[in-house]
């Protein structure tokens, strides 16, 4: 359950989601207007979530590194959000370009791996926001009545984490 893993292990719950969801939203100061969905390439061991981009796209043309950056993940069917911020660079590292490689990401690429355009980026977190809220609709409605009979004061169906990545 991810409020469980949330309360206990936090990194690994939201390493877990960033697994599990086929976007999330970047936004990068100075380059993005608003938040750009993104699909996110997590590595748990490097504390690292990788982005292949388009330097020749309006946005990331005007990319400069570093820069500071927050993700968003938002899912309603895990019931789990979680805003993280940090520092996002251009990287060249080639292991991680084969390693992270995908039929889904060589569509976007018309020269593949060794296309001029490819750009990957290295967001490293550095604080994170998350919350999780029961999926169990008997616990949620169960809280949610013993609130409004004032047995307790609000539903406790959620909770909250800051995490300290540094």
């Amino acid at each position: 359950m991810t409020t469980d893993l949330l309360e206990t292990h936090p990194k690994q719950a939201i390493h877990d989601q960033l697994e599990s969801e086929s976007a999330i939203m970047l936004e990068i100061e100075g380059v993005t207007d608003f938040m750009i969905p993104m699909a996110a390439k997590p590595d748990q061991e490097t504390n690292t979530v990788w982005f292949f981009a388009d330097r020749s796209s309006e946005i990331f043309s005007k990319f400069t590194s570093p820069s500071k950056a927050r993700i968003i993940i938002s899912s309603n069917k895990d019931k789990f959000w979680a805003d993280i911020q940090g520092e996002i660079k251009e990287s060249t590292n080639e292991e991680v370009i084969a390693n992270k490689w995908s039929a889904d990401v060589e569509a976007w690429y018309d020269k593949g791996k060794d296309d001029e355009n490819l750009m990957l980026l290295a967001f490293v977190p550095k604080t994170a926001h998350a919350s999780s809220s029961t999926t169990n609709p008997i616990k949620f409605s169960w809280q949610t009545a013993k609130a409004i009979l004032n047995k307790q004061e609000t539903p406790s169906i959620s909770i909250q984490k800051s995490i300290d990545y540094a």
